[in-house]
């Protein structure tokens, strides 16, 4: 086993936990079942989708394609990074179909398929993603159609989804919310045409919609999974196997003492602890693990994830902010909490409004009972340690 510590998915001997969550999501697509997977980013959820999609490889007779969406700006690319993730005969004969439907300019099919920047529609320049919206119906439809004859089962993987609708809805576009429609009622035409897909993001796209006034129906079909966390146990195991196949020789205390040292159960948090301590040269002690948690796992941590949520707390902004305090503040101290003792507590016009905000923005959490809680220890104890 690799000890991959950083922002690669994993598979096969490299991927540890969550077995049983991956043989759901696994059978799910298998079954022809779609769903949508949410995981706070770097907690193992690309992993969870890069481990799927090797077994469904391995077992054969099903095509495979996988789109990552957190570089794409706009529908036009999400259509061109389709095309180059076809398998190459599925790809040539998606083009001779939608050459012959003559429904579709030829280039527009030419821009997608090869990758052209621009195309000339009744002799005007027109950037592609204007013509792809404008020509949405007849692409999705034809398209569908398509997939629907396919005799060859299709499995989409699309991960951040979310993320390329973020990007849209705050860029300066014209047209934003017909362009995230027509990508979401194209996915779900595509589900209805008997395309398994799995479709992964970070952010809790059904809030995102929300705030954009956008139907939720959009999503129907997809059925809402959210990573789990690693368990104690599976934590343990994670750490356990690293040992033995770096052959470090930790001790079960040495291994106990780091595993209550962090403040979640994340598999990087766990791969990069175990990296520090490995190219440690000096005796391991107690007190030196806690030592080297302090100056360089917590770091790291603080790096990786707590920045990031004070960047993100940077889009609150006058009254906002100020409600966003406040909310956090009191989760802090009386977690879980129910959203009516939230409302009630905290005296704002905004509150509600907010709290839905924050959890858009990944600082919060329901557990099963609809209660809310901080999405991780780590931005707990830190939003504390800020606030005393």
């Amino acid at each position: 086993m690799e000890n991959i510590a950083g922002n690669n998915p994993v598979s096969g001997e490299n991927f540890f936990g969550r077995e049983k969550f991956v043989r759901h999501l696994f059978s799910l697509l298998k079954k022809g079942n779609s769903f949508l997977l949410l995981g706070i980013r770097r907690t193992g959820k690309s992993s969870v989708i890069e481990e799927i999609k090797r077994r469904i490889i391995n077992e054969g007779e099903i095509e495979i394609v996988y789109l990552n969406c957190q570089s794409y700006k706009g529908i036009e690319e999400l259509y061109k990074e389709l095309f180059l993730s076809l398998p190459r005969d599925l790809g040539e004969r998606l083009s001779r179909y939608l050459s012959g439907t003559k429904k579709i300019p030829k280039q527009i099919i030419d821009v997608i398929s090869d990758h052209i920047e621009e195309v000339k529609v009744a002799g005007t320049g027109v950037k592609l993603r204007n013509t792809i919206i404008d020509y949405a119906d007849p692409l999705r439809i034809e398209i569908s159609k398509f997939f629907s004859k396919e005799k060859k089962r299709i499995i989409l993987l699309i991960d951040e989804l979310p993320f390329l609708i973020e990007k849209i809805s705050q860029s300066d576009k014209e047209n934003i919310l017909d362009e995230i429609e027509s990508i979401l009622i194209t996915l779900r035409d595509w589900r209805n045409a008997k395309i398994a897909m799995a479709v992964c993001g970070s952010l809790n796209l059904h809030q995102q919609l929300e705030e954009l006034g956008i139907s939720r129906k959009l999503l129907a079909g997809l059925i809402t999974q959210r990573l789990p966390t690693f368990t104690k146990e599976e934590a343990k195991g994670l750490m356990q196997k690293l040992n033995e196949s770096y052959q470090v020789n930790l001790g079960v205390e040495i291994i106990e003492q780091m595993i209550l040292l962090l403040p979640d159960y994340v598999p990087y948090f766990i791969q990069y602890f175990f990296h520090v301590v490995q190219i440690y040269e000096g005796q391991l002690t107690a007190d030196v693990i806690e030592e080297l948690y302090k100056e360089e796992v917590y770091q790291r941590l603080d790096d990786d994830f707590i920045y990031q949520f004070q960047e993100r707390l940077k889009a609150f902004k006058g009254n906002d902010q100020a409600t966003a305090r406040n909310i956090l503040a009191y989760i802090a101290k009386q977690q879980p909490v129910h959203t009516n003792d939230i409302l009630e507590n905290i005296k704002a016009t905004n509150t509600y409004e907010i709290l839905i905000k924050l959890r858009v923005h990944e600082f919060i959490t329901t557990n099963s009972d609809l209660k809310y809680h901080f999405t991780l220890n780590v931005i707990k104890n830190e939003w504390e340690n800020l606030n005393r």
